[in-house]
Protein backbone atom coordinates (compact mmCIF):
# COMPACT_ATOMS: atom_id res chain seq x y z
CA UNK A 1 0.00 0.00 0.00
CA UNK A 2 1.33 3.48 -0.82
CA UNK A 3 2.26 5.14 2.06
CA UNK A 4 -0.09 8.82 2.35
CA UNK A 5 1.82 11.43 4.66
CA UNK A 6 0.68 15.15 5.79
CA UNK A 7 1.66 17.68 8.35
CA UNK A 8 -0.47 20.45 9.02
CA UNK A 9 0.16 23.32 12.05
CA UNK A 10 -2.55 23.44 14.88
CA UNK A 11 -1.80 26.42 16.75
CA UNK A 12 0.55 28.83 15.02
CA UNK A 13 3.41 30.90 17.15
CA UNK A 14 2.06 34.08 18.86
CA UNK A 15 5.16 36.48 17.94
CA UNK A 16 6.96 36.49 14.78
CA UNK A 17 10.12 36.40 14.50
CA UNK A 18 11.23 40.00 13.66
CA UNK A 19 9.20 42.35 15.65
CA UNK A 20 7.87 45.17 13.45
CA UNK A 21 10.09 47.35 15.06
CA UNK A 22 13.21 45.15 14.17
CA UNK A 23 11.68 45.08 10.62
CA UNK A 24 10.91 49.02 10.76
CA UNK A 25 14.66 49.19 11.49
CA UNK A 26 15.89 46.78 8.88
CA UNK A 27 14.01 49.19 6.51
CA UNK A 28 15.09 52.66 8.14
CA UNK A 29 11.00 53.43 8.15
CA UNK A 30 10.03 56.13 11.09
CA UNK A 31 6.48 56.31 10.21
CA UNK A 32 3.65 54.38 11.01
CA UNK A 33 1.83 54.96 7.82
CA UNK A 34 3.00 51.68 6.36
CA UNK A 35 2.90 49.21 9.60
CA UNK A 36 -0.07 46.98 8.26
CA UNK A 37 1.90 46.72 5.30
CA UNK A 38 5.53 45.83 7.00
CA UNK A 39 3.69 43.32 9.55
CA UNK A 40 2.34 41.43 6.22
CA UNK A 41 5.60 41.44 4.34
CA UNK A 42 7.22 39.66 7.83
CA UNK A 43 4.53 37.73 7.87
CA UNK A 44 4.85 36.48 4.35
CA UNK A 45 8.97 36.40 4.14
CA UNK A 46 8.58 33.93 7.12
CA UNK A 47 6.11 31.61 5.64
CA UNK A 48 8.01 31.33 2.73
CA UNK A 49 11.34 30.90 5.03
CA UNK A 50 9.60 27.79 6.97
CA UNK A 51 8.10 26.50 3.37
CA UNK A 52 10.99 26.56 1.70
CA UNK A 53 13.59 24.97 4.46
CA UNK A 54 10.95 22.55 6.29
CA UNK A 55 11.86 24.57 9.70
CA UNK A 56 9.80 26.25 11.80
CA UNK A 57 11.01 29.71 13.11
CA UNK A 58 8.87 30.40 16.47
CA UNK A 59 7.25 27.77 18.42
CA UNK A 60 3.84 26.53 16.99
CA UNK A 61 2.39 22.83 17.54
CA UNK A 62 1.91 20.48 14.28
CA UNK A 63 0.30 17.18 13.38
CA UNK A 64 1.78 14.44 11.24
CA UNK A 65 -0.82 12.26 10.03
CA UNK A 66 0.63 8.87 8.14
CA UNK A 67 -0.99 5.05 7.10
CA UNK A 68 1.42 3.13 8.71
CA UNK A 69 3.83 3.01 11.05
CA UNK A 70 7.46 3.47 9.85
CA UNK A 71 6.86 3.96 6.54
CA UNK A 72 10.34 4.69 5.96
CA UNK A 73 12.88 1.81 4.85
CA UNK A 74 14.99 2.02 8.21
CA UNK A 75 11.71 1.50 9.95
CA UNK A 76 11.66 5.05 11.71
CA UNK A 77 8.77 8.09 11.34
CA UNK A 78 10.59 10.94 9.99
CA UNK A 79 9.38 14.21 10.21
CA UNK A 80 10.85 17.25 8.15
CA UNK A 81 9.66 20.00 10.88
CA UNK A 82 12.69 21.68 12.72
CA UNK A 83 13.79 21.94 15.39
CA UNK A 84 12.03 19.60 17.50
CA UNK A 85 10.65 20.49 21.08
CA UNK A 86 8.46 17.84 22.12
CA UNK A 87 6.18 15.26 21.12
CA UNK A 88 3.22 15.58 22.67
CA UNK A 89 1.33 12.46 22.04
CA UNK A 90 1.63 9.50 19.27
CA UNK A 91 -2.16 8.03 18.93
CA UNK A 92 -2.94 5.05 16.13
CA UNK A 93 -6.45 3.88 14.78
CA UNK A 94 -5.47 -0.19 15.53
CA UNK A 95 -6.33 -3.23 12.83
CA UNK A 96 -10.08 -2.94 14.62
CA UNK A 97 -10.38 0.58 13.93
CA UNK A 98 -10.13 1.57 17.45
CA UNK A 99 -8.27 4.59 18.52
CA UNK A 100 -5.04 3.94 21.17
CA UNK A 101 -2.63 5.74 22.64
CA UNK A 102 1.17 4.63 22.12
CA UNK A 103 2.78 3.99 24.85
CA UNK A 104 6.34 5.83 25.50
CA UNK A 105 7.57 2.43 26.08
CA UNK A 106 7.43 1.24 22.74
CA UNK A 107 9.47 4.39 21.34
CA UNK A 108 11.84 7.34 21.53
CA UNK A 109 12.37 10.63 19.77
CA UNK A 110 15.71 11.53 18.01
CA UNK A 111 14.99 15.45 18.37
CA UNK A 112 18.83 15.99 17.47
CA UNK A 113 18.48 14.51 13.81
CA UNK A 114 17.27 16.76 10.77
CA UNK A 115 14.65 15.77 10.02
CA UNK A 116 14.14 14.36 13.42
CA UNK A 117 12.56 10.87 13.72
CA UNK A 118 10.50 8.55 15.96
CA UNK A 119 12.13 5.02 16.22
CA UNK A 120 11.47 1.65 18.26
CA UNK A 121 13.06 0.96 21.49
CA UNK A 122 14.76 -2.26 21.96
CA UNK A 123 12.62 -5.48 21.93
CA UNK A 124 9.84 -3.22 21.10
CA UNK A 125 7.57 -3.82 17.56
CA UNK A 126 5.19 -1.16 15.84
CA UNK A 127 1.63 -2.13 16.55
CA UNK A 128 -0.71 -3.33 13.33
CA UNK A 129 -3.28 -0.38 12.26
CA UNK A 130 -6.46 -0.02 10.34
CA UNK A 131 -5.94 0.57 6.52
CA UNK A 132 -6.59 4.67 6.78
CA UNK A 133 -4.54 7.48 5.43
CA UNK A 134 -4.23 9.19 9.45
CA UNK A 135 -3.91 5.92 11.06
CA UNK A 136 -0.92 6.92 12.71
CA UNK A 137 -0.96 10.82 14.46
CA UNK A 138 1.90 12.55 16.12
CA UNK A 139 1.08 15.66 17.58
CA UNK A 140 4.42 18.02 18.33
CA UNK A 141 5.66 21.16 18.99
CA UNK A 142 8.46 22.33 17.12
CA UNK A 143 10.18 26.15 16.87
CA UNK A 144 12.18 28.37 18.72
CA UNK A 145 11.31 29.28 22.93
CA UNK A 146 12.21 33.29 21.88
CA UNK A 147 13.23 35.49 18.67
CA UNK A 148 16.45 35.63 20.50
CA UNK A 149 16.87 31.77 19.92
CA UNK A 150 16.67 31.83 16.07
CA UNK A 151 19.85 31.72 14.24
CA UNK A 152 21.27 35.06 12.97
CA UNK A 153 21.74 33.85 9.51
CA UNK A 154 17.70 33.08 9.14
CA UNK A 155 17.03 36.63 10.37
CA UNK A 156 19.79 37.61 8.16
CA UNK A 157 18.05 36.20 5.21
CA UNK A 158 14.51 37.63 6.10
CA UNK A 159 15.74 40.51 6.17
CA UNK A 160 17.04 40.52 2.79
CA UNK A 161 13.67 39.12 1.03
CA UNK A 162 11.67 41.81 3.47
CA UNK A 163 14.16 44.77 1.99
CA UNK A 164 13.21 43.44 -1.13
CA UNK A 165 9.68 42.77 -1.39
CA UNK A 166 9.25 46.60 0.68
CA UNK A 167 11.49 47.87 -2.18
CA UNK A 168 9.58 46.00 -4.60
CA UNK A 169 6.45 46.13 -5.09
CA UNK A 170 5.35 44.13 -7.94
CA UNK A 171 7.66 40.72 -9.32
CA UNK A 172 8.42 43.22 -12.22
CA UNK A 173 9.14 46.59 -12.93
CA UNK A 174 8.90 48.02 -16.91
CA UNK A 175 12.28 48.86 -16.84
CA UNK A 176 14.17 45.85 -14.92
CA UNK A 177 13.71 42.27 -13.56
CA UNK A 178 13.43 41.89 -9.37
CA UNK A 179 14.78 38.78 -8.23
CA UNK A 180 14.77 37.50 -5.28
CA UNK A 181 18.15 38.64 -3.29
CA UNK A 182 20.78 35.77 -3.87
CA UNK A 183 21.91 35.77 -0.54
CA UNK A 184 18.52 34.37 0.76
CA UNK A 185 18.70 31.83 -1.73
CA UNK A 186 21.82 30.76 -0.77
CA UNK A 187 20.90 30.59 3.55
CA UNK A 188 17.87 28.92 2.42
CA UNK A 189 19.81 26.22 0.59
CA UNK A 190 22.10 25.64 3.28
CA UNK A 191 19.26 25.99 6.19
CA UNK A 192 16.58 23.20 4.56
CA UNK A 193 15.69 20.36 5.99
CA UNK A 194 15.01 17.66 3.52
CA UNK A 195 14.84 13.92 4.60
CA UNK A 196 15.63 12.76 0.96
CA UNK A 197 19.50 14.25 0.72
Amino acid sequence: MRVVEALVRTAAPTVPAISLADAKAHLRVQHSEEDALITALVKAVEADFERQTNRALMRGTYLFTTSQFAPDSAGLISINKCPLHEVSQIIYFDANGQQQTLGTSVYRVNALAEPWHIELKQGQSWPATDARTDAVQVTFTAGYAAAADVPADYIAAMKLLLGHLYENREAVSPTQMNEVPMGYRSIVNMAAVNRFR
